[in-house]
């Protein structure tokens, strides 16, 4: 985005207006959405195949979301490749 001759990333402009927003205040519980959409086709023809996944902040353990997510993710899919299991 052109702003006054200078070039900006659309992203950067998003991230500094809502900075301060996305901050978490303690104590203050996340949630994540997200929805993937997978389509192709195979040897019947065209395939569509929809994941849907909604997690909340998990309050027993404090733990975030976020964390939930991805960290953990992260964490399994790097134990798998140092297990030597990923080929």
């Amino acid at each position: 985005v052109d702003v006054g001759g200078t070039q900006i990333a659309p992203l950067a402009v998003s991230a500094r207006l809502l900075f301060d927003a996305w901050a978490y205040d303690p104590g203050e519980a996340d949630l994540t959405v997200m929805r993937v959409v997978v389509a192709g086709e195979d040897d019947e023809g065209p395939v569509r195949h929809v994941y849907r996944l909604v997690d909340r902040h998990d309050a027993e353990t404090d733990t975030s979301s976020m964390a939930r997510t991805t960290g953990y993710t992260a964490t399994g899919l790097a134990r798998f490749v140092l297990a030597g299991r990923y080929r």
